[in-house]
């Protein structure tokens, strides 16, 4: 899914909209830098139980996960990214499809309930998406 070829500017220089003249890559100054795409980006929470203070290195993808499990939800075995569980004064508890799967507790029923398949279904069918 990823590109042929990424371009990551080093700091101080950026590709510029339009290509004048020869030059596709032009010297600005760090305030003049509008909307240049970073790989650094920030993550910063607040909240109960959020512990005050602690860091945590998290990626984009790790976002979806983290909001699953403070939601208690369950977080489906091929979702990227992890639950950022350092950033908490005391560890969140959430389910992994596996980890449902392998305790029993599955049941053999699909990821929703009934109630939950057919509450999604009406919610598709009403924005256009099913029949």
């Amino acid at each position: 899914w990823m590109p042929d070829l990424f371009l990551k500017p080093v700091d101080g220089l950026s590709v510029a909209r339009k290509i004048r003249g020869g030059r596709s890559v032009v010297w600005l100054p760090w305030r003049k830098l509008e909307g240049a795409h970073r790989f650094e980006g920030m993550f910063a929470m607040a909240g109960n139980g959020v512990a005050r203070g602690r860091r945590a290195r998290a990626a984009i993808v790790d976002s979806t996960p983290l909001i699953l499990a403070m939601l208690g939800l369950r977080i489906p075995d091929d979702m990227e990214g992890r639950v950022v569980d350092e950033l908490f004064a005391s560890p969140l508890k959430y389910e992994t499809e596996a980890a449902r799967a392998s305790t029993g507790s599955a049941g053999g029923e699909g990821v929703y309930s009934e109630e939950d398949e057919q509450l999604l279904k009406e919610r598709l069918a009403d924005l256009g998406y099913l029949d």
